[in-house]
């Protein structure tokens, strides 16, 4: 018996481990030099990294892809020679600074452990985590079980456990699901799971909203539906960074693992669409997107459909990384699926604190996919099945470990905000400013709903200040799924509110079982309208050179005219295109401003863009950072807020200023285009620029800014706020941060004894209202930021 065992374990050695692994490098392919149908049809991984059809591509590709692209006739060159090596080196660089800072508030689960293979978890670390789930929390989380019956081809279990408050009974509650590694190089699919399921478990005793959704739905969870491939990526890179994608089928069955000829791609091999055509997969062996011999012709995915084949899903985020995505059907081709309404508005909210962009394959990526699990399981199932592409290009497929949290807090809101949608669910907002600027006004609190359980919703809204009074008791909400409603309170501040100060709101819905909570704060102020432009001409900008920045009837929201880069045509190529407002607004005494403008856009995605920037001096411009504002790529303004791609419908911006307070404040939009391809343009409508002030305000006199970073968050803050700062390229002898309150007077002050680094104000015991927070080099003010304090 022994010599058997060694000989089969002997056989198994060598089955797995039979090649030297794979070099993977990042390639930029010059897509003109070639013919587009072969380039698509070459069943490459063109779901990550850049893709633009007929023009370029940017993605790693194993040493046998690059041969057979140049083989096509394309010319390739080598940006990163081999991208394991970088992504294990990446744990040593930092991130850069990023104006969209969405704020997390989840604490870190006290449960919740890196890994050892470069910060995240070995296959068999994961399975230890689980059985320590299950030994902690049993009234919680079930133990481990296999889904369906097939093992993967090395003989591993697909593996799920079910979270509810009765987690050994399969009850009536809703069905939910969420699975990661279908593909074996995104691990941070995995991370972000267990960090879930951690925060959970942690917080059901303690957070209403935890137990809520707890007790009334079955979360499922597949942390891990390709064990095979991410087991070899542990054995290929035990620090982190191994590329292989697919799972460890022996395609040839020669009885040696290679990986040019081997593997399945898992999220190509589901029974709908499958094999339409070979652009959406690959039908070759060695391609990354190869859809295998037959639909779930691989045990993993077979254990998949066997497993929803004995549920009832109503909802499903299948994860997978990167690029800051969130797809839906169809995959397939371009087409919109008959829930396109669900799958839009679903898409919005779950991305509202990530900034992802949602869509179609197609929509987002410029490709297509057949034989994918969302596809397969909206179809067959009825299940609204999402995939987020969780984390930024820069970082690729293994984000550093410093990293890892905050890519799961940003995952967080997601996943709970997917049990929400099962139930009775909708959210509610104020849309008006931040600012109240008389003593007696109205609250506009728009409420939509989102969940897919009927039934009528409870709105009030409270009171958390007692200078504020707010009038009326709760409304019924009852109107149909993805309705907008708006709901009227009338306010009163009392005669003891103070101009400066913030006061404090809440705005809360009950379905029955959960009351949720969204609390506002704003500011008593007065307001002045400094800026106007309603689109009817170029009056009061500067449009120099060859610009072309004028007003046009072709688009509007109001009044018939919109200011736009190219009137009555498509923006020229090679330009930059620049509208400056020609008299500066004065921001010496105000507490804050904001620039408020409607816009909507068709811009070449990933190389042209336009930006919107402001300056105190008219001369040293700072990108600012608009709420639908996205990334810049590298052949843009490299993590700075650009605005790119098609946005058909009109949205509005409302941006902050409070960088530019205490001193003049000049405006620019600019559009940036390259030689290669032209479209319309940026429209922009009701543009205004809005100055808050208050009485008794000191004005502080800022210095040129030349190359330094200075933000803070969250903003606002309850308990404490992060400041993070850079000005390591300037020269000074005594760095000093310094909070004044609206009054001018200073109650906090600190020496900043490094050139860069972060700083943590605790403004916990902090008076609720306006504060101004600068940074002083050797006494000269280097740049101030307002914050603002809501407790």
């Amino acid at each position: 018996m022994r010599i058997i065992l060694c000989i089969v374990i002997l056989c198994f050695t060598v089955i797995g481990y039979g090649q030297s692994p794979a070099n993977y490098s990042r390639v930029q392919v010059d897509l003109t030099t070639g013919d587009q149908h072969d380039f698509v049809t070459a069943g490459l991984d063109l779901e990550h990294g850049i893709y633009l059809p007929h023009r370029m591509y940017i993605g790693d590709l194993a040493d046998w892809e690059i041969e057979q692209v140049r083989q096509l006739g394309f010319e390739v060159e080598i940006l990163i020679e081999n991208v394991m090596e970088h992504y294990a080196n990446q744990n040593a660089t930092r991130a850069p600074l990023n104006c969209q800072q969405y704020d997390y508030t989840y604490e870190i689960p006290e449960n919740f452990k890196y890994g050892s293979m470069g910060g995240y978890l070995t296959y068999s670390e994961m399975i230890d985590e689980l059985d320590i789930m299950a030994n902690l929390y049993p009234e919680l989380i079930s133990v481990r079980k296999q889904a369906g019956t097939d093992l993967s081809h090395e003989g591993r279990k697909i593996e799920w456990v079910r979270i509810s408050d009765n987690p050994n009974e399969d009850e009536s509650e809703p069905e939910i699901l969420y699975t990661a590694l279908h593909h074996a190089r995104e691990p941070m699919s995995l991370m972000q799971m267990m960090y879930y399921m951690w925060y959970v478990l942690e917080n059901y005793d303690s957070d209403k909203e935890i137990k809520y959704l707890v007790n009334n739905t079955e979360m499922y969870f597949i942390p891990c539906i390709n064990p095979d491939g991410y087991v070899y990526n542990e054995t290929i890179a035990p620090d982190g960074g191994g590329n292989w994608r697919k799972n460890k089928r022996d395609n040839n069955n020669d009885g040696i693992f290679n990986e040019k000829d081997d593997g399945v791609d898992l999220n190509r091999n589901y029974a709908f669409q499958w094999g339409l055509d070979d652009e959406g997969s690959s039908a070759a062996p060695g391609s990354v997107t190869y859809r295998g011999d037959d639909p779930f012709s691989e045990p993993e995915t077979r254990a998949v459909r066997d497993f929803l084949a004995e549920h009832n899903f109503s909802l499903a985020l299948n994860y997978h990384a990167y690029g800051n995505f969130l797809l839906y059907p169809w995959g397939f081709d371009g087409s919109v699926n008959p829930d396109s309404t669900v799958f839009a508005n679903f898409g919005d909210l779950l991305s509202s604190k990530s900034g992802y962009k949602a869509g179609t394959t197609e929509q987002t990526l410029g490709y297509l996919a057949n034989g994918v699990a969302a596809d397969w399981m909206y179809a067959v199932h009825d299940v609204i099945a999402v995939t987020p592409e969780l984390g930024d290009a820069d970082w690729g497929f293994w984000p550093p470990e410093s990293e890892i949290v905050n890519l799961s807090n940003a995952s967080l809101y997601k996943n709970l905000t997917l049990a929400h949608l099962a139930q009775k669910f909708a959210v509610g907002t104020e849309v008006n400013a931040d600012f109240l600027t008389a003593r007696q006004g109205k609250l506009d609190i728009m409420v939509k709903r989102f969940g897919l359980a009927s039934g009528s919703l409870a709105l009030t809204v409270e009171s958390l200040s007692p200078e504020l009074t707010i009038l009326g008791s709760f409304q019924e909400v009852g109107f149909e799924m993805f309705e907008e409603e708006i709901y009227q309170y009338d306010y009163v501040l009392s005669s003891d509110a103070k101009r400066g100060e913030a006061y404090t709101f809440v705005i809360k819905i009950d379905n029955g079982f959960f009351e949720g909570r969204e609390t506002v704060t704003k500011v008593f102020s007065t307001e002045e309208l400094a800026f106007e432009a309603t689109g009817e001409s170029i009056d009061g900008w500067e449009v120099p050179g060859t610009s072309t920045w004028g007003s046009t009837d072709e688009e509007s929201v109001t009044g018939g005219t919109s200011l736009t880069d190219s009137p009555y045509g498509f923006y020229n190529s090679g330009e930059v295109n620049e509208m400056i407002l020609l008299d500066p607004i004065d921001l010496r005494n105000a507490i804050d401003a904001e620039l408020q403008f409607n816009a909507k856009w068709d811009i070449e995605e990933i190389i042209d863009y336009a930006v919107v920037e402001a300056s105190s001096d008219g001369v040293n411009f700072f990108t600012l950072c608009g709420k639908h504002a996205t990334s810049g790529s590298i052949f843009q303004r490299t993590d700075e807020p650009i605005y790119d791609g098609k946005q058909s419908d009109w949205v509005h911006e409302s941006i902050s200023l409070a960088d530019f307070l205490g001193g003049d404040l000049y405006i620019r939009f600019a559009l940036y285009s390259d030689a290669f391809f032209e479209l319309d343009g940026i429209y922009i409508d009701d543009l205004s620029i809005r100055v808050y002030t208050a009485e008794g305000t000191t004005s502080i006199d800022p210095i040129d800014p030349e190359s330094f970073e200075f933000r803070q968050y969250p903003n606002p803050a309850n308990q404490a706020s992060q400041i993070q700062y850079d000005f390591s390229d300037l020269s000074y002898d005594e760095a000093i941060l310094v909070v004044h309150d609206v009054m001018g007077h200073v109650i906090y002050k600190r020496q900043l004894t490094n050139s860069s680094g972060s700083a943590v104000l605790r403004v916990g015991d902090w008076p609720a209202g306006i504060y101004t927070t600068s940074v002083l080099l050797d006494g000269a003010y280097l740049g101030s930021q307002r914050l603002v304090v809501g407790h």
